[in-house]
């Protein structure tokens, strides 16, 4: 894969520490290490991408790319989390970084999906950040929903916005969406519209998410999911099918998420993504809305 030599000219637009601090964790790749954590300061603070980010993350990815999965899936984990802002911080990188960062992203979302599928079973406290980095990859804002306060422990929080423009803020329990504040609650899972199967999905250019159907698929066909969510399996299969795309609508990108954890995690991870499809109903003027229609946190 392609990523910036060590003796390339553009690392003394950053530290020229760098390359050497590269060089001395490509012999000991972990996560949490004293040289891991001195990367990421020099790339990330608090949800902003630092200068030397989009020249460092091809180097990451390429470590994430060559260990074992007990490894590999702590690193994936972080940069999916990290990559998942990149959109915002682009402005003043020279375009031979750029371009080699972009490349590296598509290989990304290639190694990562092949390592996953080939994973029997997932536990919640990976898959929950593992799945949603597939999506940073893909440069999807769905990356960075997910890897947000939406999936925080016991109960999350996102903001969701009507088409009047009132904005309201929600609790997310694994059993549904309610106003923030309110108690959790029971709610069943709404099923796929059955319009939303003749959507014109956008093909990918490289599909590298094809490798979930046979999962897919095996799950489909042991014939005991309840029909909601069956129905959200058989969506993702066409998704699957057409891989993903930034232009993905926010709803199916729910529904994908949900399935593919369904398959190969826990119900309680998968439901929490099911529940994006719950309605809501904003407090200010009454209208009723799917809040995965009207997710407004990449502005918040």
């Amino acid at each position: 894969m392609l990523k910036l030599d060590l003796d390339s000219n553009y690392w003394s637009l950053y530290d020229e520490k760098i390359p050497g601090l590269l060089e001395l964790y490509s012999h000991n790749i972990r996560a949490y290490t004293d040289e891991f954590d001195e990367i990421r300061d020099y790339i990330w603070d608090a949800g902003a991408c630092e200068p030397p980010f989009y020249a460092v993350i091809p180097h990451m990815i390429y470590f994430a790319s060559n260990v074992d999965f007990e490894i590999a899936k702590e690193l994936w984990s972080n940069i999916g989390i990290w990559v998942s802002r990149q959109e915002n911080f682009r402005t003043g990188v020279p375009e031979d970084v750029l371009s080699i960062f972009d490349s590296s992203l598509r290989y990304a979302e290639k190694k990562c999906a092949e390592v996953l599928a080939e994973q029997n079973q997932i536990a919640h406290d990976d898959a929950r950040y593992l799945f949603p980095s597939l999506f940073s990859f893909s440069k999807h804002a769905f990356g960075y929903m997910a890897l947000g306060s939406y999936k925080d422990e016991t109960e999350g929080t996102d903001v969701a916005t009507c088409s009047q423009g009132h904005e309201d803020e929600f609790t997310i329990f694994d059993t549904g969406i309610v106003p923030y504040g309110v108690e959790e609650e029971y709610h069943i899972i709404t099923p796929a519209d059955s319009k939303d199967f003749e959507y014109p999905f956008e093909k990918s250019h490289d599909n590298n998410w094809s490798g979930f159907l046979d999962i897919i698929d095996n799950k489909i066909s042991s014939n005991t999911i309840p029909d909601n969510i069956l129905s959200h399996l058989k969506l993702a299969r066409i998704i699957l099918e057409n891989g993903v795309t930034p232009n993905l609508p926010m709803r199916f990108a729910f529904s994908l998420c949900g399935s593919l954890l369904y398959c190969q995690s826990t119900e309680d991870s998968a439901s929490r993504m099911f529940h994006g499809w719950d309605m809501v109903k904003c407090t200010t003027c009454g209208e009723e809305y799917l809040f995965c229609d009207h997710w407004s946190g990449y502005d918040y």
